[in-house]
């Protein structure tokens, strides 16, 4: 699906689907006689801090190297409820006074739901919670807040990210500005404000950085295994996703929230990853074409920002080779995060949070795609684009013998500011040939795209 060009100079937000429009609503309020936003009147993404664009007290980044990573990560040491004014965290980062934090809600452990087509929604979960905080002051493993916190956070699944406060951000053609790849436990963010104009000429990405994708297990040719938590070795790994749980379910078709499941017996393709859309289902096996294959992980329901989350990893194909077979699966894309007063970017950028889709291989299964991530970009004044932001899912893999992977769920994108010139794509990932056999997996699909102008 090719990108829309959206030029939105009206009081209105457009909510769109993929690359569709579907709705509006009025939204924000200005400063009187600039036409631009007032920061402490936004709701969302600016409004609901007091932090705004920060006070720029990084001074300008100036980003010239091919691999760029600007924020540090720790983990909180223990739970944390709404109003409270102090955190402990693992001491792995030193956290300064008067730096801005980020809290975040990446996953929460809870049982996955059961197999269905319905979409997961996070309300009445902690899951996708997030806020900013400025720090008052710190030790090695605790940080005293300047303001209480909004929203409870459980240790296990949430991280402190630091955020820094710039005056403006340049990022220079072929230079790289990345998220740091998701641990498990950290990561998976990039995540700055900027008090003036960011300009991207090279790119600001965190593509395949989200929730990882199964494993490859090695399986002898079994046939007649179709079990949802069909045990490995006869059962492919599932992909990583918003939920955690038993290892017990971990291995077996059915998805593991928004992470695809693993492709059963005899060269099954993996389940995609979803996030703003659903997973594509991994491809036939060989023994008499079974739909076995992997079923794709859920669509999330929430939105941007009032939460944020990741693409899911696509699970693992049944594989009885190893190798250079690509058969697990693939990792999702990570999120994209900041506020400035002006964006613009060039012909040559690229601003992009998308999943990842393995090469075609030896005649095999193949793991599913990882879904897009999120993308949130906030500006008081303008977001002007020369080229599309995307956070697309990967593409549907396949090849002449063996379950296809699946294709991965589009992700989410948000922009908001007085003007908004710029494409913008969510797609699920679908082949990347026509002319190709799909194998029996099937496209991801498009995830949402929102923008706001107040």
């Amino acid at each position: 699906m090719k990108p829309v060009l959206l030029v939105v100079l009206l009081a209105l937000s457009g909510v769109l689907t993929g690359c569709g429009r579907i709705g509006y609503e009025t939204v924000a309020s200005v400063v009187p006689g600039t036409g631009a936003i007032d920061p402490a009147a936004m709701p969302g993404a600016i409004g609901s801090d007091v932090i705004g664009l920060g006070d720029g007290h990084f001074g300008a980044l100036e980003v010239n190297t091919s691999s760029r990573v600007i924020n540090d990560f720790d983990v909180l040491g223990a739970d944390v409820a709404a109003g409270s004014m102090q955190v402990t965290t693992s001491g792995m980062t030193a956290f300064a006074a008067n730096d801005v934090v980020m809290l975040w809600q990446v996953a929460t452990l809870v049982q996955p739901q059961p197999p269905s087509d319905a979409p997961l929604a996070l309300e009445g979960l902690s899951t996708g919670h997030w806020e900013f905080v400025r720090v008052r002051s710190s030790t090695s493993t605790s940080i005293e807040l300047a303001t209480p916190l909004r929203n409870d956070y459980r240790a296990q699944g949430s991280q402190v990210v630091r955020v820094p406060e710039y005056t403006s951000v340049h990022i220079a053609d072929g230079a790289n500005l990345g998220a740091e790849g998701w641990t498990g436990s950290t990561g998976g963010i990039l995540v700055f404000l900027a008090t003036g104009l960011v300009s991207v000429e090279g790119t600001i990405e965190a593509d395949r950085e989200g929730f990882p994708g199964g494993e490859a297990i090695r399986s002898q040719a079994a046939t007649d295994c179709s079990g949802p938590d069909e045990p490995a070795p006869n059962g492919a790994q599932k992909g990583g996703g918003v939920f955690g749980g038993p290892e017990a379910l971990k291995t077996g078709r059915s998805p593991y929230a928004n992470g695809g499941g693993g492709g059963v017996c005899n060269t099954s393709g993996g389940g995609a990853g979803g996030h703003g859309g659903a997973g594509g289902i991994g491809g036939y096996s060989i023994d008499g074409q079974r739909l076995v294959g992997g079923d794709g992980g859920a669509r999330l329901d929430y939105a941007l920002p009032g939460r944020l989350s990741m693409g899911g990893g696509g699970g693992a194909a049944h594989t009885t080779t190893m190798g250079l077979n690509p058969a697990s699966g693939n990792p999702g894309g990570g999120v994209i995060f900041f506020r400035a007063a002006r964006v613009t970017t060039s012909s040559s950028s690229q601003v992009s949070a998308e999943g990842w889709a393995g090469s075609p291989g030896p005649a095999a299964g193949m793991g599913g795609a990882g879904a897009g991530g999120a993308i949130v970009i906030d500006a008081t004044e303008s977001i002007d684009c020369a080229r599309t932001i995307s956070a697309a899912g990967g593409p549907l893999r396949t090849q002449s013998s063996g379950g296809g992977g699946g294709g991965g769920g589009g992700g989410k994108i948000f922009l908001r500011a007085p003007r908004v010139t710029c494409n913008a794509s969510a797609a699920g990932g679908g082949l990347s040939s026509a002319s190709a056999s799909s194998n029996g997996a099937t496209a991801g699909a498009d995830g949402t795209t929102e923008i706001v102008i107040p």
